[in-house]
C-alpha cells in the first residue's frame, strides 16, 4: 500500500508566513521598462536631429532570452541610423534585440536613433518605443512615449529687420542691471540686484526714484495700472506694489515660493501675471490678487518642461506667451492657458540656435535670457553669451541683429534684458558694462534730454562759523568727458559756483568736475536746516546733466583749545604746544612717546620699547605728510642715538641730544 503525504492547503500555508518553492521562483521576475528622450528641440527641416532610447530591469529577477525594441516615429520624422552597444538593429523596421541576460536594477547600453524632420513637420510630435521579451511578466509598463517640440523655420518673411540707430549709453551707478520694466509713460524700471536697488528713470533720463528696500531685485514687471512686480531673488517671492510704491501684498505664500523669480510678464486684459521660476524650471501663474492659477513645467525638453527658462513677455498683439528655454536652445510659444503652440529655436549645424537656411549657416543663440515684441509683431532676444539682440519673425526667420560683443558706447557684455518705449527706443541692459544702451528702431522719437550726474561733497558735512568756509562740490558725468561741460551754466542750488575745475579728486582714473562755493551761502540754501540736498545742475553736449547728494551744516561753533587744527571732542592730546606737528588724533611724537616713560609714574622696559614708539610715531606723521623723508629720517636715528628708555637717562638730556624741532 502506497502512503500519500498529506497535501497543506495553500491558505494554511499563507497563515504559517510560508510559500512554496514555484510561488517563491513566480514572485522572482524580471520586468523590463523603456525610456525614450531627447535634447533640446527639434526644428523644421533638421538633419542628425536625435532621440535616445534606454531599457531598464525594474524587476527582481534578471532577464532571460530574446529583449526587443521596437520605436514607432510620428509623421514628418524619418529614420536615418539606429544603433546601440550590444543591440542588432534593423533600421527598415526601427527594431533592435539582444540576448544577453540583464540583471534586477540596471539597464542595456543606451539606443541612439537619429532622424531628419521634415521641413513641415508639426509643431509637436510624440515618439512611441515598446520593449517586449526578456521572460517578463508584466507588460503594463513596456511603452513609452517622449513629446517633441518642433520649432518653426522660416525661408522668407513679410516683416523686415527694423533701421536701428545707436542713442545713447545711460550710466548711473549701476553695478549689474539685470531685468527691465516700462510703464504708460515711458519710465525706465532697472533692477540692479547687485546694488540691491530698483532704479526708476524718466522718458528724458532723469532719475525719478531709487529704491533700497527691496532685498534682492532679481526681476520687474509693471501693469496698465501702475502696480510694479518685484521679485526678490533672496527671499524667493514676488512682491506687488501700487502706484505709489506701497506694498500690497505676495504672489502666492510669500516668502520661498519661487526658486528664483527670474522674469515676470503681466497679461494686461486679465492682470494675469507670469512668472518662470528659473530654478525649478517651470512657469508659475498667478491671478491678478495674487492667488496661485496655475503652473507647468518641470526639468525636461517636452512641449512643456524647460532648461533654465529665463526671459518671459507676454505679445499682446497674438495674445501668447512667450518663455526662453535657455539650455534647450528655443523660444516656447503658449496659450495664456498654458497650452503649447509651437517654438523657434534649435540650430541645423550646432548644439543651439536659431537659423534660416535660406540664408546659409546656423546662427546660434548660445544664452538665450530677456524677450520682447514689438508693435509689429517682430520678437527680440538677448543673447546673453554672443553679446546681441536678434530679431525674429515669430514664423521662424531670423531677421538680424543689434550690437555687438564689447565695451564701446553701443556694444553689449552679458545683455540680460530689453524693454522698447512708446516712442520706439530699444533700451538694452548691458549687464557687465553696468549700464543701459538705448537704440532707435525705424521712425523712433528720441526724448533724451537729462544725463545722470554722480554727485558727492568732499567733505560730506561742512562748518557755516567759519568765515572762510568752502563747499566742495564733485560731479561725474559717467561715459562723458567733463571738459565738454558748459561752464557758465553750472549751478550748485541754483548757485553759481566761485570755482570750477577739472581734476581727479578721488584717483580713480575718471576725470570730475569739481566745484567751489562759500559754505555759507550753500547752507542757506536750506536754512534753518541743519541737513538739505544738494542739487548740481548744467549742460553738456546740448543735453542737461543733473545730480544730488547730502549735505550736512555745522552751526556751532568748533573749539580747539590748544590751536592743533584738530577739535577738542576728538583731541586725544590736549595741550599741545604751540607750533607741534600732530597727527589726526591731535597728538604731537612727544605727547605719544615722552623720554621719561610711556605715561605718567611709569617707565620705558628699556631704550629699544622707547625708540620703536618713537619710530612709528615719526612714520606716521610722515605718512599723514607732516613731515619729509629727510625731516623724519633725521628724527629717527636722533630717538635711536638717545639715552631715552635706560636707567640712567634724564629727560632733559636726552631732549637736548635730539636734533632741533625732534619733539615736533
Amino acid at each position: 500500500m502506497t502512503r500519500r503525504l498529506p497535501v497543506v492547503p495553500a491558505m494554511l500555508l499563507a497563515l504559517l508566513g510560508l510559500t512554496s518553492l514555484a510561488e517563491t521562483a513566480r514572485a522572482q521576475t524580471a520586468d523590463l521598462t523603456v525610456a525614450a528622450t531627447h535634447l533640446a528641440s527639434f526644428a523644421q527641416g533638421q538633419a542628425g536631429a536625435t532621440y535616445t532610447i534606454t531599457v531598464s530591469n525594474v524587476g527582481t529577477a534578471a532577464t532571460a532570452g530574446v529583449v526587443s525594441v521596437t520605436d514607432t516615429l510620428p509623421v514628418g520624422l524619418a529614420a536615418t541610423f539606429m544603433s546601440g552597444t550590444g543591440w542588432t538593429c534593423t533600421l527598415a523596421v526601427l527594431t533592435c534585440t539582444r540576448g544577453d541576460a540583464l540583471a534586477p536594477a540596471a539597464s542595456y547600453p543606451v539606443i541612439n536613433l537619429t532622424v531628419t524632420v521634415a521641413a513641415d513637420a508639426a509643431a509637436s510630435v510624440t515618439n512611441s518605443v515598446t520593449v517586449s521579451g526578456g521572460g517578463q511578466t508584466n507588460t503594463a509598463n513596456d511603452t513609452a512615449t517622449d513629446g517633441t517640440p518642433v520649432c518653426r523655420v522660416a525661408a522668407s518673411s513679410s516683416l523686415t529687420m527694423p533701421v536701428t540707430t545707436f542713442l545713447h549709453s545711460y550710466r548711473v551707478a549701476f553695478r549689474t542691471p539685470t531685468r527691465l520694466a516700462v510703464d504708460a509713460v515711458d519710465n525706465v524700471y532697472v533692477a540692479d540686484p547687485a546694488a540691491g536697488e530698483l532704479l526708476v528713470r524718466a522718458r528724458d533720463g532723469a532719475v525719478l526714484a531709487v529704491r533700497r528696500d527691496l532685498g534682492n531685485p532679481v526681476s520687474i514687471a509693471v501693469d496698465a495700472a501702475g502696480r510694479t512686480y518685484v521679485g526678490d531673488g533672496a527671499a524667493g517671492r514676488v512682491r506687488v506694489f501700487d502706484a505709489a510704491g506701497i506694498p500690497l501684498f505676495d504672489l502666492g505664500a510669500g516668502d520661498g515660493e519661487f526658486g528664483h523669480p527670474g522674469s515676470i510678464a503681466v497679461d494686461p486684459g486679465t492682470g494675469e501675471v507670469y512668472v518662470t521660476d528659473t530654478a525649478r524650471h517651470a512657469v508659475r501663474v498667478f491671478a491678478a490678487t495674487g492667488a496661485p492659477a496655475r503652473s507647468w513645467g518641470g526639468s525636461g525638453s517636452s512641449e512643456y518642461r524647460f532648461q533654465v527658462p529665463t526671459g518671459i513677455a507676454f505679445d499682446a498683439l497674438r495674445g501668447q506667451v512667450l518663455v526662453m528655454d535657455q539650455l534647450n536652445y528655443s523660444l516656447k510659444v503658449y496659450d495664456p492657458g498654458g497650452n503649447f503652440l509651437f517654438c523657434i529655436g534649435t540650430s541645423k549645424l550646432l548644439s543651439g540656435g536659431f537659423f534660416n537656411p535660406a540664408t546659409g549657416p546656423a546662427r546660434t543663440l548660445a544664452a538665450g535670457q530677456g524677450v520682447r515684441v514689438d508693435a509689429l509683431g517682430r520678437i527680440f532676444v538677448t543673447d546673453a553669451f554672443q553679446g546681441q539682440v536678434f530679431v525674429l519673425d515669430p514664423a521662424g526667420m531670423l531677421l538680424g541683429a543689434i550690437g555687438s560683443f564689447g565695451d564701446g558706447d553701443g556694444q553689449l557684455r552679458v545683455p540680460t534684458d530689453l524693454v522698447i518705449d512708446g516712442g520706439g527706443r530699444l533700451f538694452v541692459a548691458s549687464s557687465n558694462n553696468a549700464r543701459i544702451e538705448i537704440f532707435g528702431l525705424d521712425a523712433h522719437v528720441d526724448a533724451e534730454a537729462i544725463v545722470p550726474a554722480l554727485v558727492s561733497l568732499l567733505p560730506a558735512t561742512i562748518d557755516v562759523t567759519a568765515s572762510d568756509a568752502v563747499a566742495n562740490v564733485k560731479v561725474t558725468l559717467p561715459g562723458r568727458d567733463p571738459a565738454g561741460a558748459d561752464a557758465a551754466s553750472i549751478r550748485v542750488n541754483g548757485l553759481l559756483p566761485s570755482g570750477t575745475a577739472i581734476g581727479d579728486a578721488d584717483g580713480d582714473g575718471v576725470p570730475d568736475l569739481l566745484l567751489t562755493l562759500p559754505a555759507s551761502a550753500l547752507a542757506a540754501t536750506f536754512a534753518p536746516a541743519v541737513s538739505g540736498t544738494v542739487t548740481a545742475t548744467g549742460l553738456i553736449g546740448g543735453l542737461a546733466f543733473t545730480g544730488r547728494a547730502e549735505l550736512t551744516v555745522t552751526r556751532v561753533a568748533i573749539v580747539d583749545a590748544d590751536g592743533d587744527g584738530v577739535p577738542d571732542p576728538v583731541d586725544a592730546c590736549p595741550a599741545t604746544p604751540a607750533g607741534a606737528k600732530v597727527n589726526a588724533g591731535g597728538c604731537s611724537v612727544l605727547q605719544l612717546c615722552p623720554c621719561a616713560g610711556p605715561a605718567p609714574g611709569s617707565t620705558w622696559r628699556d631704550h629699544g620699547e622707547f625708540y620703536d614708539c618713537r619710530q612709528n610715531a615719526i612714520a606716521g606723521l610722515m605718512a599723514e605728510g607732516h613731515y619729509t623723508t629727510e625731516l623724519g629720517t633725521l628724527f629717527i636715528e636722533g630717538a635711536r642715538s638717545s639715552h631715552c628708555g635706560t636707567p640712567a637717562a634724564q629727560p632733559a638730556a636726552a631732549l637736548r641730544r635730539s636734533p632741533a624741532g625732534a619733539s615736533r
